[in-house]
């Protein structure tokens, strides 16, 4: 076997080339220290990043948490499906399963108001006792308890 050499000829313009490329970099790292830069722009220490990530967190968990209370009141104004009631109480109870610790309160309303909400729709509760724990974990959740 021989050995070949292959020469590449760049050319006087290979700077050209290479402008679109670092402004195109420099865009990408700009946009990414905005979306990741605290709003009064300051430097994150790691206590300070791990304050963010746990805040970000926390709000993500809380409105899913809502979203499982508006879901539950609209089952609560329909009519009484057990079948539905039913997967949704075991969906809602496994994703309350864990969470951020601030939201455990909130975790157990939610999870025994969709209890309640599938003993109402199965006949086993009335429907009073199925609002005022639904109100409790909205309560809960705007934090007003």
């Amino acid at each position: 076997m021989s050995e070949r050499e292959i020469e590449i000829e760049i050319g006087e313009g290979w700077w050209v080339v290479l402008i679109p490329v670092i402004l195109l970099v420099g865009i990408g790292l700009a946009t990414l220290g905005r979306q990741l830069t605290p709003e009064d722009g300051s430097v994150l220490t790691p206590a300070a990043w791990r304050l963010m990530k746990a805040k970000r967190a926390y709000e993500e968990e809380l409105g899913l948490l809502r979203e499982n209370a508006d879901e539950l009141v609209h089952m609560l104004n329909g009519h009484p499906n057990p079948v539905e009631a039913g997967l949704a109480a075991d969906r809602i109870q496994y994703e309350t399963l864990e969470g951020h610790p601030a939201l455990s309160l909130q975790r157990d309303a939610i999870a025994s108001a969709s209890e309640m909400v599938r003993k109402w729709a199965m006949g086993g509760s009335t429907r009073e006792d199925v609002e005022a724990a639904l109100t409790e974990a909205i309560l809960m959740l705007e934090g007003e308890r």
